[in-house]
């Protein structure tokens, strides 16, 4: 499944019925309460989130994932999935550290600022 470009895209249970093969809107919304997901009343529709769709589906797989590769599953994910952005909701959905995210590289002006970075960093 491919995400959108939009990370905030609204799905209506139309849609999610027809990614997921169930056969009306009903179905889907029923599915989406049963997985957990925050079901949007917008214009007398129901809408999920791009991403809590493709996190539900996905799931699945990313527990099997972390089954068969308990060392190496973070680094096959980031490989299978498309984008930065649902690695990321993958992992705060799923209670894991973000490690490899950057860094500031904090670079002190002068002998003050030198002194109270290494006693921050003792």
């Amino acid at each position: 499944m491919k995400s959108r470009t939009e990370p905030l895209a609204l799905v209506p249970m139309t849609e999610v019925a027809r990614r997921i093969s169930l056969k009306d809107s009903e179905a889907a919304k029923r599915w989406c309460l049963q997985q957990k997901l925050s079901v949007h009343r917008f214009a007398r529709r129901d809408f999920v989130y791009e991403f809590d769709l493709e996190f539900a589906v996905t799931k699945p797989f990313v527990l099997n994932l972390q089954l068969k590769h308990p060392n190496e599953w973070l680094n096959i994910l980031k490989d299978v999935l498309d984008c930065d952005v649902l690695y990321n909701y993958f992992l705060l959905n799923l209670e894991q550290t973000r490690n490899d995210k950057a860094l500031a590289i904090i670079e002190p002006l002068d002998a003050e600022q030198d002194e109270l970075l290494k006693r921050l960093l003792r």
